[in-house]
């Protein structure tokens, strides 16, 4: 009886212990910036919660051991043992980006205290919660160092600026495929709409840093990889709707790996807006493909993206008495009595050198008595007092507006643009990624980016008389002068013909076209615990068409253009090149090493890069030389090289 007892004592005590259950409670947040992640999964044998606003968490479990596994998108999922033991047991959870192998071997990215650079990652969430409908360099402001505006307003793409230095001084990849301007160095941020669908990281490095390739990077490198077969299966639908009349709406897939290695990305996204200023709008399309197929330790990918688009432009500023003279008026910081002075000093020097009726002796006896009259040496004297009192004289003047726009103007009753955008550079790919062991990681890319499009213009500058009562182009006195003609008749020139109108005004398109190809070949060897070898070739080929054609002939049937020495006559026609026509031809050779240390306390990096650059030009208007060759410049060789190193202390 007593034996029983006790074993029903022992077994009541199991069932008390096996019944008690305690509170695994945390909070999820970003390893670097300590920031909470919202609705990350915590989970435990495949189910769980997920974290609030706060990035915590609370779950209810018997006593035991668990393993708990923490995945949020866009970074590295985690998984600890934790043993419920008591009643309340805290664990917290601190994640980091995902970094691709792709992206480390390719697109240069630095690593959290392994790589001794000053860098910042944007966090996809981050794109996300705060970019809304901007462009995707905006979101670099939120990092350290790092300028970026929308300046101007002709919609082209903002700018950046990393630590001062200009974007043409900044290396900017998409996926390791390098996008600065061939001949310039610049980016055009408007080729790249759209790329904040696809993005999977983004990373800044400040100065010189790491970057293996030898580019021209004394700014820093802005590093780019979109989604793919590494990321997790996301579907995404966005609606956008603001002010002006702005509307985008945007479509996107990535499959992550699928049965049998596959795995796609496939995003669109569709903009327009209507503008601020007058006429203005932005019309703009983004598509984005992307197929990759793992076989075995070998992964194909082959990519497409681009984003042609069109706007109206508003191409430089105005006088402030332009947009409000009222405004321009107070600006003023003398008296009236200093303000009428300097207006009468201001017109009676427009009537001596505007008359046209005075000989050049008469104009400078009577600028002389002008300046005696008012106590000044020269006009230099009235222009430092200008500048001193903000004066502006807005006599006659009339106020168009804060959104007054002078590049358009009405033809037949119809809108006509005389600035104009139209263009769309897609970029194609191809990579091979190939990891031959643990240490050892191969990759090679090939791409082609074709650029086409430009802007139009007047041919001629305007002038005073170019301009209807409202401030727009008079474009109508253009077309009936190019048609009706003036006090002779219609203009037609015996010279060039009996019976074609004979255009005086006309648009021009400005025409900025190229063909890019390039290989890219690298690999990274961890030779052991500590060192880690990287090293590649990269080449590139390109050839940007310059030349500008008769886009509207505005009532008339030809042109005359007289800038091209080879032409066998000087009539120009709708298509026609006109102007100038040039071709600038690129030839890009480089190669890199990159050796990294990563011990216990110290990290440490030592990259050399070395490359040569060829420039050459072709002029197709310029004589054709003694051999009836076009006009050449000849190869410029230019060599140079890169040599970096730095360490840090953890």
């Amino acid at each position: 009886m007593k034996r029983l007892a006790i074993a029903g004592l022992a077994l009541w005590l199991s069932a008390a212990a096996w019944a008690q259950t305690g509170k695994i409670t945390g909070v999820v947040s970003d390893a670097i910036t300590g920031e909470a992640l919202i609705q990350a999964s915590v989970l435990v044998n495949g189910t769980g919660v997920a974290t609030d606003f706060d990035g915590a968490y609370t779950l209810d479990l018997p006593y035991g051991a668990y393993d708990i596994t923490v995945q949020y998108i866009g970074y590295e999922s985690q998984t600890r043992s934790v043993t419920v033991d008591r009643a309340l047991v805290q664990a917290n959870f601190k994640l980091s980006t995902i970094v691709l192998q792709e992206a480390e071997v390719i697109a240069d990215v630095a690593i959290e205290r392994e790589t001794p650079v000053a860098f910042s990652n944007i966090k996809p969430v981050q794109i996300q919660e705060e970019l809304g409908s901007q462009p995707i360099p905006m979101i670099l402001n939120s990092t350290p160092g790092v300028y970026a505006t929308q300046a101007g307003s002709d919609d082209n793409g903002p700018s950046i600026s990393i630590r001062g230095f200009k974007q043409r001084n900044v290396s900017v990849l998409v996926d390791g495929i390098p996008v600065n301007d061939m001949e310039s160095g610049a980016v055009f941020w408007n080729n790249w709409f759209g790329l904040d669908l696809v993005t999977q990281t983004m990373q800044v490095q400040r100065g010189l840093g790491a970057s293996k390739l030898a580019l021209p990077a004394i700014g820093g490198t802005v590093n780019i990889v979109t989604s793919g077969i590494e990321s997790s299966r996301k579907t995404s639908v966005k609606q956008e709707v603001g002010s002006f009349g702005f509307t985008r709406t945007s479509l996107g897939h990535t499959s992550g790996r699928l049965d049998g290695g596959w795995g796609y990305t496939l995003a669109g996204s569709f903009q327009n807006r209507q503008g601020y200023f007058q006429q203005d709008y932005n019309r703009a399309f983004f598509y984005y493909v992307k197929i990759q197929k793992a076989l075995g330790n070998h992964t194909l990918s082959i990519s497409a993206t681009g984003s042609p688009s069109e706007n109206a432009s508003r191409g430089y500023q105005q006088r402030i008495a332009t947009h409000n003279k009222d405004f321009a008026r107070s600006l003023f910081t003398g008296s009236e009595a200093d303000y009428e002075r300097l207006r009468g000093y201001s017109v009676a020097y427009d009537a001596i050198f505007n008359d046209g009726t005075l000989l050049q002796q008469e104009e400078l006896a009577a600028y002389d008595s002008l300046n005696a009259l008012y106590g000044y040496s020269s006009a230099d004297d009235f222009e430092e007092e200008v500048s001193a009192t903000d004066f502006i004289d807005t006599t006659g003047l009339v106020s168009y507006g804060d959104n007054y726009n002078v590049h358009w103007g009405m033809l037949n009753n119809e809108v006509l643009y005389e600035r104009q955008n139209k263009y769309h550079k897609p970029l194609f790919s191809l990579r091979h990624s190939w990891r031959v062991s643990d240490k050892l990681y191969i990759s090679n890319m090939a791409y082609a980016s074709y650029g086409y499009g430009g802007g139009t213009r007047l041919e001629n500058s305007l002038g005073g008389g170019d301009y209807t009562p409202d401030g727009q182009v008079d474009f109508q006195k253009f077309y009936n002068s190019n048609t009706i003609g003036g006090l002779f008749g219609p203009p037609i020139d015996p010279t060039y013909s009996d019976s074609l109108l004979k255009s005086g005004r006309i648009l021009r398109k400005l025409f900025n076209n190229h063909y890019w190809y390039g290989v890219l070949s690298t690999f990274r060897h961890e030779t052991s615990e500590s060192l880690t070898l990287s090293g590649g070739v990269d080449f590139r080929t390109y050839q940007g068409e310059h030349y500008a054609e008769v886009f509207d002939l505005l009532g008339g049937d030809y042109f005359v253009d007289t800038r091209n020495a080879n032409a066998s006559t000087n009539m120009r026609f709708v298509g026609d090149k006109i102007g100038y026509h040039n071709d600038a031809f690129v030839r890009w050779g480089g190669a890199f090493a990159l050796l990294e240390y990563k011990g216990y306390l110290w990290n440490a990096f030592l990259n050399v890069s070395a490359v040569t650059q060829g420039y050459k030009s072709v002029d197709y208007f310029a004589p054709l030389q003694e051999d009836g060759q076009f006009t050449t410049s000849g190869w410029k060789w230019i060599p140079g090289y890169t040599i970096k190193t730095g360490g840090n202390y953890n």
